[in-house]
Parts: structure tokens; sequence; C-alpha cells
């Protein structure tokens, strides 16, 4: 049978006008003296303020493993099952990677706080000694009832980075469109989906679906048609590199 794919373009709008950040404190500017307020360290770890080392405004947080690896700071934001998230965060390393570097997830929790039994994948940063945004799209579980923002170090016993400027942002209804990626266009016909990337930036691709799980992966240098199969229904299409993203809506008819 013959499948006929729609792409629904949305008007791609700044993020502060097609998504609300819900967490509070996000660019670590709040403090009384040397304890971050709305934010808090896992057991394990010391975090600091840092001025020197930051991706805008004043401050930075510093990530310190005290004893193991896969410590950071966290806080609990309540979700409602179903909604749409975006979740990023700037991070700073010397080193990159699972064993060594930064990485952001997030652990789902009951409204105890107690764990829900599941988390999402950690996403890694992959350069180093400079700043890097790690993004992840998200559908909130029907597990969940809290959503345990996490950024972590993962130097064992030791300083692992900073990060600055976390985002956990609500995609309104209809308003699908993030994007800062100049030139980047997509188009999508007959399982293909063409990417227009004049000036051969490095793309991390990925389409998820409304479960969340992620159905196609890729990694793009230049202009380049992608072979994607799906079945019936309505996916994001997740464009991103080291500092920006771009969103869209697909929708698969048979």
């Amino acid at each position: 049978m013959k499948v006929l794919l729609y792409l629904f373009f949305i008007l791609l709008l700044t993020l502060s006008l097609s998504a609300a950040n819900i967490l509070q404190n996000p660019g670590f500017e709040n403090w009384s003296g040397d304890t971050l307020n709305y934010w808090a360290a896992e057991s394990n770890c010391t975090i600091a303020k840092d001025s020197n080392i930051v991706h805008s405004g004043n401050y930075s947080v510093s990530i310190t493993t005290t004893s193991t690896s896969n410590k950071g700071v966290y806080q609990l934001i309540p979700v409602i099952a179903g909604d749409t998230f975006v979740f990023s965060a700037w991070v700073y390393s010397s080193e990159a990677g699972s064993g060594t570097g930064m990485g952001i997830l997030i652990t789902w929790r009951n409204a105890d706080t107690s764990y829900a039994g599941i988390s999402t994948s950690t996403v890694y940063n992959t350069i180093v000694n400079t700043w890097e945004l790690l993004i992840d799209t998200i559908i909130i579980p029907d597990t969940a009832k809290l959503a345990d923002i996490k950024v972590r170090g993962y130097q064992n016993n030791g300083f692992a980075g900073y990060t600055d400027d976390i985002s956990f942002d609500q995609m309104p209804v209809g308003i699908i469109g993030i994007s800062k990626l100049e030139n980047v266009n997509l188009s999508f016909s007959k399982s293909i989906l063409k990417v227009s990337n004049p000036r051969n930036i490095n793309l991390n691709i990925s389409v998820i679906d409304m479960a969340g799980i992620i159905r196609y992966k890729s990694t793009v240098s230049t202009s380049t048609n992608l072979n994607i199969n799906l079945i019936k229904g309505v996916y994001f299409v997740v464009v991103s590199n080291s500092q920006d993203r771009l969103i869209e809506k697909i929708s698969v008819i048979r």
C-alpha cells in the first residue's frame, strides 16, 4: 500500500516564544552565599559557584564527585504523562564520554519521590574544553509524577566539569519548531528525509515516536537524503549540533 507522507512545517520560533522552561534558577544566578537555590547536590558530590568559566550570566556550577562517578546536581519537577519536553544543558569538561565527562538524564519518580522504575538514557558530552549543548527530547511516561532533572559528572572521585543554562522546555500544542540552525532545512516525502545543510556543519538527527522511542538516528555533515521507513503515526524529527536544535513534526498516513 502506498504510504503518504506529509511534513507539517511549523513556523520556527525562538525558544522564548515557542516553549516554556519550567525549571527554577536555570542559569544558576540565584545563590544564598555559596548555597545554590532551587537545586541540590546528589550524595557523594560537591557543587560550587564558579565565575570564571560561564556560558552566560555571572555564574556556572562546578561538579566534583567525592567517591564514585555518576553524581551531580538535580531538581524535582511535577509532570503530567504524555506531555512533550526538550531537556537541554550546557556543559564544559576537559574529558568526554561516559567514564570521565559530563551528561544529562532524567530519573522518573512517584509522587512520594520514590523511584518509578525507569530513567532516560544518558546523553554525554563529546567535545572537550569548550561549552557543548546536550539535548534530549522526551515524552513523559505514564508512571511518572515527578521528573528528577539531573546534570552529572562521570569522573570517578574527582573534578568532572561545569554546567550552565539548563532548560526543561514544555512544548505547547501546535508549536513544534525550535531553531537557531541557520540555513538548515528539512523536507520529507516517500520515506526520504531531505536535509539541506549548505554550511556542511555536523548534525545529529533523530526521529522519535510519540512514546519517546528513537526510531531512527544518524549523523550528517553535508546535504543528504536519508531513507527512513516508518509505520503509521506521528513523529518528531530532532536536528541538533553542539549549540542549537531544530524540531519538526511529521505524520505518516497509510
